[in-house]
């Protein structure tokens, strides 16, 4: 949008505590402390999931919110729709190759005679 990002709270106050990022607010640049008082109110996450969001992010682990949508209902799992989204998913990966047409039907032939061999034949 304009060239502006959009983040989650957490995802934008963690890249200000690293110092990747300038917040503002209302055209002035945010304080930590400020971001920490704009970004976390009890609506949206606690400080709490931040420290633990912060402590994982910190650790090299790439976080990602829960997606309610990808659980299945108990409908859906009395379907066996379950198989059904585990195969989709696989199909979604990589595919293996096939090997060149022609190549395993070719026979290297080797002569397995010796130089001393072949002077012999001579």
């Amino acid at each position: 949008k304009r060239g502006k990002q959009c983040l989650l709270p957490e995802e934008a106050l963690y890249l200000l505590e690293c110092g990747s990022i300038q917040l503002f607010y209302r055209g002035l640049p945010l304080s930590i402390q400020e971001a920490y008082e704009r970004l976390l109110p009890s609506k949206t996450i606690s400080l709490l999931h931040y420290q633990v969001f912060s402590h994982l992010k910190r650790l090299g682990y790439i976080l990602m919110r829960f997606d309610p949508s990808t659980v299945l209902s108990p409908y859906e799992r009395q379907l066996n729709m379950e198989s059904s989204r585990s195969k989709s998913s696989r199909r979604r990966g990589k595919r293996k190759r096939s090997p060149s047409p022609g190549v395993q039907d070719k026979k290297v032939k080797t002569d397995k005679s010796t130089p001393d061999d072949q002077d012999r034949k001579s």
